[in-house]
């Protein structure tokens, strides 16, 4: 290395093994390349992400409590979700007295649909819930 040539500091690498020598080409021509890519995408105006559009949405949702001894533990709630940020909650009601429950889904089975929910009650029981009037039926599974 010769720190002055012509009165300006100058830096020349030495390259021990002549194959390398290409492979340092080709490795700084890639950050380079890398380096100009990453300038023109963060230059570039549209590359802000939109979010996607989402319908409106109202409807009820059904939802259980599993500790309220004797109480009602099988729930609806009324929502409406504008399609932005904001979704509000009302008309909260008590739909059935179910003697457990730790799950929820509808039943499929039914031609009617989202009228009746199954819930998973305690042991081996599992509740039908009719969505309109609250009233439900018990089933016992079997345990082996």
């Amino acid at each position: 290395m010769n720190p002055r040539a012509n009165g300006k500091l100058m830096f020349k690498p030495r390259i021990q093994n002549p194959k390398m020598k290409n492979r340092t080409k080709y490795t700084l021509t890639t950050l380079v390349l890398l380096f100009v890519a990453l300038v023109v995408y963060m230059l570039n105006p549209q590359r802000a992400y939109a979010a996607p559009t989402i319908a409106p949405a109202t409807g009820p949702l059904f939802y259980t409590t599993y500790c309220n001894p004797g109480g009602v533990r099988v729930w609806s709630i009324q929502f409406d979700y504008d399609g932005g940020t904001n979704i509000t909650y009302t008309n909260k009601t008590g739909l059935a007295q179910t003697p457990g429950a730790d799950g929820i889904i509808f039943d499929t089975s039914d031609p009617q649909p989202n009228r009746y929910l199954l819930i998973g009650g305690q042991a081996n029981q599992v509740y039908r819930v009719d969505t309109t009037t609250g009233s439900f039926t018990s089933v016992t599974t079997p345990t082996s």
